[in-house]
């Protein structure tokens, strides 16, 4: 909300190149009537960035009406003003404020600030409140964005919630779907770290992680002859941490992991508090911020799921998809889980058809990951029985327990409550 359409065109233009869908408003009363509508609608916005000097009502005053509103009094806000004086960066915070910038505005700091400011629970009575996040504390979110790291994951599901959290720390991220493009990616830039899934197509973890080790050994030698194998183009190779991620917690599994190379493992579901363990081990980096604060309870949209004992998520994993990115983000993530589960149960399938137990027990595994970073335990328990009880043949009752899971996940695409 401003009143100066050239400052409203250019928050309007940086939040749509960060993929963001924006509404202006030019007055606050205007602004106000469209909160109101998202939230009866039950679309609500995730996010108001507020001018302070506004016609009929400043953006303080404004603040205290939406946090007093019953409909609209979490929605986070970010205050945006010409005249900052000292002090006014505690008005605000008292007003109800998440982020208070001065302007002109640098396209770089309002993202980390929105990053940051999106990434907060909304405190009950008894918790402390967020810090209010301000142009020097964004400066030091932005000074993680310079470390890049890459993801090596062949479902959607987990590589959007690795991404998630790694962002809401300020980290830039690649992506790959397998272990050929882990390779590839790593000859072309100097990742910081790698998060390496330990089962995919094509080539898995394991090998994609020897292969890398093994030529972070040829440049050493090389260094030591003072000769470069190396195209003089290449990123100079270091011993780039790697991480695997799988969705295994059973005796052996670690040590699998190091002898191929890796320095640590971590299991699904990925936590936020693992993870950043995990990061502050490895990476060059004193603090980390940005991440959401673990809540005791659920965020108040959550899914009513007290009329039946089969709903197939858990509470606590909506809870953290959700504040990673809004209301809207689990029940779009819900449909491409139903998508990808779909497509694993439809490998099982062809794979009990051919008779093939390797296919059966990599389809299954590949389910129960997915499944476990969702939350729904349920059905990640069922194909872990599916992937343990495959490895030398099929036994018949793998062909009901398959059909089960394809009436539950093909059911979870019709709950009215997601």
């Amino acid at each position: 909300m401003d009143d100066h359409p050239a400052n409203l065109d250019v928050i309007a233009y940086y939040a749509t190149d960060w993929g963001m869908e924006v509404s202006t408003a030019s007055t606050p009363a205007k602004g106000l009537a469209l909160l109101q509508s998202a939230a009866q609608k039950g679309r609500p916005f995730d996010l108001a960035i507020l001018d302070m000097e506004m016609p009929g009502m400043d953006g303080m005053t404004l603040a205290r009406v939406l946090k007093n509103h019953a409909q609209l009094s979490t929605l986070p806000l970010v205050l945006l003003t010409s005249l900052g004086q000292r002090g006014d960066a505690q008005l605000a915070r008292n007003s109800g404020f998440s982020g208070y910038l001065t302007k002109p505005i640098r396209k770089h700091v309002l993202e980390h600030c929105l990053r940051t400011v999106m990434g907060f629970h909304v405190p009950e009575d008894n918790q402390a409140v967020p810090p209010l996040v301000t142009r020097f504390s964004a400066k030091e979110l932005g000074q993680h964005s310079t470390i890049r790291l890459l993801v090596a994951d062949d479902h959607q599901v987990n590589q959007q919630l690795a991404v998630l959290l790694l962002e809401r720390m300020g980290f830039r991220c690649d992506v790959v779907w397998n272990g050929h493009e882990a390779v590839e990616a790593s000859l072309k830039h100097p990742y910081g770290l790698i998060l390496m899934d330990c089962h995919m197509p094509e080539m898995d973890g394991y090998e994609a992680t020897k292969k890398i080790r093994r030529r972070e050994e040829l440049y050493a030698q090389s260094l030591a002859k003072n000769i470069s194998p190396f195209d003089t183009s290449d990123p100079p190779p270091h011993r780039i941490p790697i991480v695997a991620l799988t969705a295994n917690a059973m005796q052996g599994d670690k040590e699998k992991c190091l002898l191929a190379g890796m320095d640590d493992y971590l299991t699904k579901p990925l936590r936020p508090e693992s993870l950043q363990a995990m990061l502050q081990t490895w990476l060059p980096t004193p603090k980390l911020v940005g991440l959401p604060n673990p809540s005791p309870n659920p965020p108040p949209t959550l899914p009513d799921s007290s009329s039946t004992d089969q709903f197939p998520f858990d509470r606590d994993m909506i809870a953290q998809w959700q504040n990673l990115g809004g209301p809207g983000l689990f029940g779009s993530m819900v449909k491409q889980f139903v998508e990808e589960a779909l497509a694993c149960v439809d490998s099982l399938e062809s794979a009990i058809a051919s008779n093939d137990e390797g296919k059966l027990a990599m389809a299954a595994h590949g389910l129960k990951g997915i499944c476990r970073n969702m939350g729904a335990t349920g059905l990640g328990e069922i194909a872990s029985t599916i992937e343990g009880e495959c490895r030398d043949q099929i036994p018949s009752t793998v062909v009901q327990s398959v059909a089960s899971l394809r009436t539950v996940i093909s059911n979870i695409a019709c709950d009215e409550r997601l």
